[in-house]
C-alpha cells in the first residue's frame, strides 16, 4: 500500500514536471523560431537551404562510410 502511494506520488511529480517542461519548451520555441524567421528572408533562406543540404550530405556520407566499415570488420571477424 505504501509503495503504491509512493509510486503514485512519483508519477504525479514526474507528470507535473513534464507538463512544466513542455510549457517552457513552447515559450522557448516561439522565441527561437521568431528570431530565426526574422533572420531568414529570401536570400538568407536560400543560403540556409544550400548550406543545410550540404551539411546533411556530409553527415550522410560519414554515416555510410562508418556503416560500411563496421560491416567490413564484422565480415572479416566472421570469416576467421
Amino acid at each position: 500500500m505504501i509503495f503504491e502511494l509512493g509510486w503514485a506520488a512519483l508519477a504525479a511529480i514526474l507528470h507535473s514536471l513534464s507538463q512544466w517542461l513542455c510549457g517552457a519548451e513552447m515559450v522557448m520555441d516561439q522565441l527561437i523560431f521568431s528570431s530565426i524567421f526574422n533572420y531568414l528572408n529570401v536570400e538568407n533562406f536560400n543560403r540556409f537551404l544550400i548550406i543545410g543540404s550540404f551539411i546533411l550530405l556530409i553527415f550522410i556520407t560519414i554515416a555510410v562510410i562508418y556503416i560500411s566499415f563496421v560491416s567490413w570488420k564484422d565480415k572479416k571477424r566472421i570469416d576467421k
